[in-house]
């Protein structure tokens, strides 16, 4: 059976610095990209004067937050350029060894 976890315990969990990553790789082009961000996830009180004017704006009564958090991030992002040879492919040859009743596989 599955516990499952309130949005409070989430976010309080959740609090700090993260390092997230997502690459791209256009192998028809020989490409890739790349980018990195640091996420910032800080908790913050729920009669906040930002959350506040959040609620306010959003035509939510403030006094029915349960939690706030603020997320920030900061980003990178690098290109490989055609003319990088990151990528290359080879042909090997293997032969099939037998292992009697324990089946077979491929090697040298």
């Amino acid at each position: 059976m599955f516990e499952f976890m309130d949005i409070q315990a989430f976010l309080q969990l959740s609090c700090g610095r993260w390092l997230t990553q997502q690459t791209c790789h256009q192998l028809g082009q020989f490409t890739a990209q790349s980018q990195t961000a640091q996420l910032n996830v800080e908790l913050l009180e729920v009669n906040d004067a930002e959350v506040v004017r959040l609620c306010c704006d959003a035509q939510i009564d403030p006094t029915q937050v349960l939690c706030a958090a603020k997320l920030s991030w900061q980003k990178k992002k690098s290109f490989i350029p055609s003319s990088s040879r990151w990528l290359s492919a080879n042909r090997c040859p293997l032969r099939q060894r037998r292992l009697g009743n324990r089946g077979s596989y491929c090697g040298r």
